[in-house]
């Protein structure tokens, strides 16, 4: 490793530069972008293709910080999107990374190495929408719900829920294009059954409500991917559970159809879709711990959130890193990280040599 995190962040006009580029964290091994709507995450090294892409960002990082190679993008946002994106600082942490991110959890249990979760505000107003499909079992009314409660907890909220596990069966067309597998076979005789199967994709979720608004038919909904299957979780909002993400144009409905319905509540083009969270192993001298990051979502996010009287829960709503279960979220602001001795601690918070920019 021949760059310094903490030397590199005392540069000011570097630090501007990562914010610029919504750069919430970075340590040794990891840089962590809370990525806008309407960027593409998967770079490209064709010069005229490199507007609207995570390359721009990418190429200026690595020269601002003095990497000779990367970052590297480890995994894909859809580009409407926010959310957590994660890139490795060498080739051999992309590499082990990348590993982690493809080891899907099984319907027999198997854990996986990488939890990641998202945030959604979804169309509850159907008569065939399934809220029942969706609600916590452990809270059978609105007084008791997430959202009514006091603070509660990160790991309550972002990690260790497991709740409402859904297993369904897509279907990605020719063109890409994904819906459930169930609405395509009823269509097909046996001849296309046969040639279309291959084509069957499955696909876990996790899905559960964190908060209700009273004045719109509206509902903040928890979820966690065990699969990375193309838009599975739109597909099953809008198809499975009749809840359609509001800004979902492809899956739910057109932007005229949601106009109607919420009058002027969510902002054209923007898909309320977040990806709040990832929590993966890694390790402070040879120890595995979970780190976990936080990323905030959108202020178009939280203002709908604010008009339909949902409360998003602090660690959601505000971001922040987790060592296991402890909040180092202001040991390593930036601030605090500039003005501290991280030389010899192999072991602590600074082991990693991170900083939280956010």
């Amino acid at each position: 490793m021949n760059f310094s995190i903490h030397k590199s962040l005392r540069n000011t006009a570097t630090v501007n530069l990562l914010r610029r580029y919504n750069v919430i964290y970075l340590d040794r091994g990891i840089i962590i972008i809370n990525k806008p709507s309407g960027l593409v995450s998967q770079g490209t090294h064709v010069k005229t293709k490199k507007e609207g892409t995570m390359q721009i960002a990418i190429d200026d990082i690595r020269n601002a910080l003095g990497l000779k190679e990367g970052p590297f993008p480890i995994h894909r946002l859809d580009k409407p999107t926010t959310g957590t994106f994660v890139l490795a600082t060498t080739a051999a942490q992309a590499k082990a990374f990348s590993r982690a991110f493809m080891h899907k959890e099984s319907s027999e249990g198997h854990q996986s190495t990488v939890i990641k979760r998202y945030i959604a505000l979804v169309y509850t107003g159907s008569p065939e929408t399934n809220l029942d499909m969706l609600k916590d079992p452990r809270h059978n009314s609105a007084e008791t719900s997430p959202s009514s409660k006091p603070h509660i907890p990160i790991e309550t909220v972002a990690i260790q829920s497991k709740l409402n596990r859904m297993k369904l069966d897509l279907y990605i067309g020719a063109g890409g294009r994904v819906s459930l597998w169930r609405d395509v076979s009823a269509t097909l005789n046996p001849v296309d059954f046969d040639r279309e199967i291959s084509r069957r994709k499955v696909a876990i979720s996790e899905f559960n409500i964190l908060g209700l608004s009273a004045q719109y038919p509206i509902a903040l909904v928890g979820m966690r991917l065990y699969t990375g299957i193309k838009h599975q979780l739109r597909v099953t909002l809008a198809s499975h559970l009749k809840a359609p993400i509001l800004g979902d144009d492809l899956h739910g409905g057109s932007p005229e159809d949601s106009a109607k319905i919420l009058p002027g509540l969510v902002p054209a083009n923007k898909l309320m879709l977040h990806a709040s969270s990832v929590s993966l192993q890694r390790f402070k001298s040879k120890k595995p711990f979970c780190f976990h990051i936080c990323a905030a979502p959108p202020q178009e996010f939280l203002d709908v959130c604010q008009k339909a009287g949902i409360d998003v829960p602090p660690p959601l709503r505000n971001g922040g890193v987790w060592y296991d279960a402890e909040n180092v979220t202001d040991s390593l602001r930036w601030e605090t990280v500039c003005q501290t001795n991280i030389a010899d601690d192999t072991v602590g918070v600074f082991a990693l040599e991170g900083a939280w920019l956010s």
